[in-house]
């Protein structure tokens, strides 16, 4: 039986990884769009895709770096293995609002957890 710590911890991740993995998703379909533009005319619906996601997009990249170190206190998830997904979730923000500081200290963090074989898949 699990205790009610183990739980949380489980809840907590859970909810982590349901955004990240939605903007994976994003980064894909966005992808495909952007591959048909020269032969399906998909590009208003990119160019709205864009400016539906820029805001919300710049706003997660600013926060993610304060709610990952809350949720890697200890009692929490110290290990969050999302080294993927914030990957994918860096390349989405950079294709969509271009290169900026947040999502270079996203990077940063993934790189040096990387160093110390922390977070990794």
């Amino acid at each position: 039986m699990r205790s009610g710590a183990t739980i949380q911890a489980l809840d907590i991740q859970e909810a982590h990884f349901a955004l990240p993995w939605s903007f994976e998703r994003v980064l894909m379909s966005r992808g495909s769009l952007t591959k048909q533009q020269d032969w399906n005319d998909t590009g208003l619906a990119l160019a709205f895709l864009d400016d539906l996601l820029a805001w919300h997009l710049k706003r997660w990249a600013e926060c993610w770096p304060t709610v990952r170190a809350a949720l890697k206190t200890p009692g929490r998830v110290p290990d969050l293995r999302d080294h993927d997904a914030l990957g994918s979730f860096c390349d989405l923000v950079e294709e969509v609002t271009g290169p900026n500081d947040h999502v270079a200290l996203l990077r940063t963090l993934i790189r040096e957890e990387d160093e110390q074989a922390i977070g990794m898949t």
